[in-house]
């Protein structure tokens, strides 16, 4: 894995008491029941650093699979202007993103652009109270990229989406019957698979 591009999961698996399964209870569902204490995930980015817990971490569980999806496939951007931000990007690469709107005012956004071989990451903050909004906060952003293979991006979040799945399900077993649960399965398998990976 790159040291420049971790995602790092803490979880003491302390025991949490057994949910409720409830009419229409999957898996998204048990993401919010499964709250051991001192369950963490901090992104860190050559010397940029995102701590996230509770309702951060699970916005950043949901984001994970749709991002490495998107590098895997390299599917057509969603207009989001970013583009424009950065001009030092050659014309052919593609720009996606992860935004946290759960930090109040200051949202930190993670920018992807990818020529297929190399991601070029990007640390940026979003302020609401700006005309022009993505800006560099000097606390916590990089101002230029970090550079990692696409491939090692994608491995990475694989790792991670798995540890949590395979902690979350041991401790709510009944979730392994979940169909949105075997989905993620599947799609994590898929992306494992993918030659692009491999190149």
């Amino acid at each position: 894995m790159s040291n420049e591009f971790r995602i790092n999961y803490t979880n003491p698996r302390t025991s949490i008491p057994t949910p409720e399964k409830y009419e229409g209870y999957d898996l998204e569902s048990a993401f919010y029941d499964y709250k051991p204490k001192g369950l963490t995930v901090t992104l860190e980015i050559d010397g940029y650093s995102l701590p996230m817990s509770s309702s951060r971490f699970i916005e950043f569980v949901l984001a994970c699979l749709p991002l490495a999806e998107q590098l895997r496939d390299l599917p057509p951007e969603t207009p989001h202007q970013l583009r424009k931000h950065f001009p030092e990007v050659p014309s052919d690469f593609k720009f996606y993103s992860w935004m946290f709107v759960d930090f109040m005012q200051w949202f930190p956004i993670i920018i992807f652009a990818t020529d297929r071989s190399m991601t070029w990451i990007y640390t940026r903050t979003q302020d609401e109270s700006k005309e022009h909004p993505l800006i560099v906060l000097p606390e916590r952003d990089r101002e230029k990229p970090v550079k990692v293979p696409r491939n090692l991006v994608i491995k990475e979040i694989c790792v991670f989406l798995t540890r949590y799945l395979d902690d979350l399900s041991s401790a709510i077993p009944f979730i392994h019957s979940d169909t949105l649960y075997k989905k993620y399965r599947a799609r994590i398998a898929a992306l494992q698979m993918s030659r692009v990976l491999f190149s």
